[in-house]
């Protein structure tokens, strides 16, 4: 017979005789000689019955199945092995080819050193090579992206060629005072610099005080760049476009040395010109047999009322007086009436420097006392005898 494990003969005694007994101790020996504890070759050997006391050697090869592995907590750094894990401190390091001692962990996180602190579930941090993404997360199984929290940052363009790139942008906070933050929109924009050409939608500005402030003293400018293109300020409804601070004169100024025009959108408009230069005019220019209307009144700060060309009559409508508060100087021939209407001069005496000329011979006296006059016609005087 013969064991379940070895395949060992065994003769048995004062029975199995010569030469069987012979042949059964030599394949006895043979199975002996190849005793290694594998399947039928010896009893396989447990934990308990091993005594490791020297390196053991796996000859290159794995350790496979290997449910957890504990490390002994050094008293010191081991400098005996490179490409090692040890514990150390109650932490786990590698030991690199070149003796780095590389903590890994730190109080139950990923070592600052070359890691992130405090980086435990259900924090994350995620490549994604398919999309070369880089994921942040906060709740990775909640879908949730965690905060960054950095100084510059240095953005660059997107490569994927192998042959890299040096185009980049900087995004950098300057300010010393509190924190603030950048607010981007739900949608797809441009952000807007002191060089950045924008060819979107409307811009719209929705602030509380509804403004664009300028911190320095300094000129905001609304230009177009595109030849002969508007600019168009647009009120709401009944709402005005309101020029200076409230607390200074509100001023409107061409740019440069050119005259500025008001006038409005229609193509037959009158204007308004400020003529640009010393001495220069301001014209009020009806379209065709427009006016300009005076509400109530027209004061005149200087000596003159001048018409365009010398030998044009200025005409005054006397329907409603008009009243000069200082000398009136005709440089003209004429002071008429626009038609039949008597034009009447009343007040104070009236004084006249020169000699009046009548039209024709008066029929009355002009005032209380009798006044002789000089006409260019023979006076007749009627005498009355008593």
């Amino acid at each position: 017979m013969s064991t379940n494990i070895t395949g060992i003969v065994k003769s048995t005694v004062s029975v199995t005789p010569g030469p069987d007994w012979a042949t059964n101790l030599n394949t006895s020996l043979d199975a002996i000689d190849a005793h290694d504890h594998t399947s039928n070759k010896g009893v396989r050997i447990v934990p308990a019955a091993i005594n490791i006391n020297a390196s053991l050697e796996f000859n290159s090869n794995n350790a496979l199945e290997l449910k957890q592995v504990q490390f002994d907590n050094q008293g010191s750094q081991p400098t005996d092995q490179s490409r090692a894990l040890y514990a150390y401190g109650g932490e786990l390091y590698y030991r690199d080819s070149s003796g780095n001692q590389v903590q890994m962990t730190n109080s139950g996180s990923i070592a600052s050193t070359g890691g992130f602190v405090n980086l435990v579930a259900p924090a994350s941090a995620v490549y994604v090579p398919g999309s070369d993404l880089f994921q942040l997360w906060h709740n990775q199984g909640g879908s949730e992206y965690g905060k960054l929290a950095i100084s510059d940052m240095f953005i660059y363009k997107y490569s994927d060629d192998g042959s890299g790139t040096s185009d980049k942008v900087e995004l950098k906070y300057t300010a010393t005072g509190s924190s603030s933050a950048l607010t981007l929109p739900n949608e797809t924009g441009t952000l807007l610099s002191t060089a950045t050409s924008y060819a979107g939608g409307n811009l719209s500005i929705t602030a509380s005080a509804g403004q664009i402030d300028l911190s320095a003293s300094s000129t905001l400018d609304l230009a177009t760049s595109a030849g002969n293109s508007n600019i168009t300020l647009s009120p709401h409804g009944t709402g005005e476009i309101v020029v200076g601070n409230g607390g200074a004169s509100g001023k409107i100024s061409s740019s440069g040395n050119f005259d500025l025009v008001l006038e409005t959108g229609n193509s037959t408009t009158g204007n308004i010109t400020l003529t640009d230069g010393a001495d220069g005019d301001i014209t009020l220019t009806p379209n065709g047999t427009g006016v300009v209307a005076v509400g109530t009144k027209l004061k005149v700060t200087g000596n003159e009322i001048l018409a365009s060309d010398g030998g044009t009559a200025i005409t005054m409508d006397t329907s409603d007086n008009v009243t000069i508060g200082g000398d009136l100087t005709v440089t003209g021939n004429d002071i008429k009436s626009s038609g039949a209407t008597v034009m009447t001069m009343s007040g104070a005496n009236m004084t006249f420097a020169g000699t009046v000329t009548l039209n024709a011979n008066p029929s009355a006296n002009l005032q209380a006392a009798t006044k002789q006059y000089t006409d260019s016609q023979a006076i007749v005087f009627a005498i009355a005898l008593g």
